[in-house]
């Protein structure tokens, strides 16, 4: 595993690399509250055959987490699109792995850049329902007011 830096659109974005050089590609999107290394040991099992990145988006993990960014799903998939090419991984044979809110990014990354994946993994992905789930709602609260009423 190489633990590796980008900067991207002004952003110091953090990735961890397995199996470079390999033909294949494989993107792990990590859920919300979560990082590239939640992903644990299945990017380096997969290393043998793909080339294996998982990244920290934007205000997560390692990376740059400015107040001002748009934390919109939308914005997330452009950032995607843009790591890709900067890692030079946009040549159509990415598999895309999401978990959570790296599912909803995940599949809007499918929906909207088709000819950029080869395959979608999505892993108990959020974005499907038509509003948040009351732990959800409850989570966000805190994430966004903290204080001691709202983590206890």
């Amino acid at each position: 595993m190489d633990e590796c830096w980008t900067n991207l659109d002004g952003l110091k974005v953090r990735y961890l690399e397995f199996g470079k050089g390999k033909k294949k590609h494989v993107l792990f999107i990590h859920g919300l509250g979560s990082a590239a290394d939640r992903w644990m040991k299945i990017p380096d099992e997969l290393s043998s055959d793909f080339h294996s990145v998982a990244i920290d988006l934007p205000g997560f993990g390692e990376s740059d987490k400015p107040a001002n960014l748009d934390y919109t799903i939308d914005q997330f998939r452009k950032f995607i699109i843009s790591f890709q090419k900067k890692i030079l991984i946009h040549d159509g044979k990415t598999s895309l792995i999401g978990h959570s809110l790296g599912g909803y990014i995940a599949s809007e990354l499918a929906i909207h850049n088709q000819n950029q994946f080869k395959q979608l993994v999505l892993i108990d992905s959020s974005g499907m329902l038509n509003q948040p789930t009351p732990i959800l709602e409850e989570y966000l609260n805190a994430a966004m007011n903290p204080s001691k009423d709202n983590i206890t």
